[in-house]
């Protein structure tokens, strides 16, 4: 490890506070810090109904560093903005742990590689699974990102509203790549700490 470093230290208490830091290295230790090609870089819940809880129109919004193989989400599909109903999502009681909300193909994909959300609270379902047929999804691709816009469609029974601030996990399938092939991997993203939907 190779690490220059220029300190001025204020010291109270016992404590030393470092003001200016540079490190020239990339290895720290026996760690390698490697930046992903291919990853999510946003996720953002709105809320068009109840707030607190996943209702119809309700939004969230995946914004990728780079453009999608469109296909690797849906076979057969054209590498071109597009939008679609009749998408399932399902909102899953996790028991003690958080509720996840899986995105699955409905009637408009047979097998979707898009991936789930992990709730950041076990009280959106205390029940058997909610389900959200005939939801939507835009994909627009930009020059060299792609925006996922998620739409809820309406719900088999209305989940229970969360007024708690929560952090809600984005994890995508791993089978989806960028256009030059990159796997996204298990590279992951989180929104802000907030009352979501």
């Amino acid at each position: 490890m190779v690490v220059a470093a220029t300190v001025a230290a204020v010291f109270a208490a016992g404590v030393a506070w470092a003001t200016n830091l540079t490190v020239t290295s990339q290895k720290l230790g026996a760690a390698t810090v490697t930046r992903p090609v291919f990853f999510p870089d946003s996720v953002v819940i709105a809320n068009a109904a109840t707030a607190g809880r996943p209702d119809k129109p309700d939004t969230i919004t995946v914004t990728f560093n780079r453009q999608i193989l469109l296909s690797t989400i849906c076979a057969g599909t054209p590498q071109t903005t597009e939008s679609a109903a009749g998408f399932l999502f399902t909102l899953t009681n996790g028991g003690a742990s958080n509720d996840i909300l899986s995105i699955g193909g409905g009637t408009s994909c047979l097998a979707l590689h898009f991936g789930s959300f992990t709730l950041g609270s076990p009280n959106y379902n205390a029940g058997a699974a909610i389900t959200y047929p005939s939801s939507t999804i835009a994909m627009t691709l930009g020059a060299s990102t792609t925006t996922v816009v998620l739409t809820f469609g309406t719900a088999s029974t209305p989940a229970t509203t969360v007024n708690t601030a929560t952090i809600v996990k984005y994890t995508p399938d791993p089978a989806m790549t960028d256009t030059a092939a990159n796997g996204v991997g298990t590279n992951t993203v989180s929104t802000t700490s907030a009352v979501q939907f």
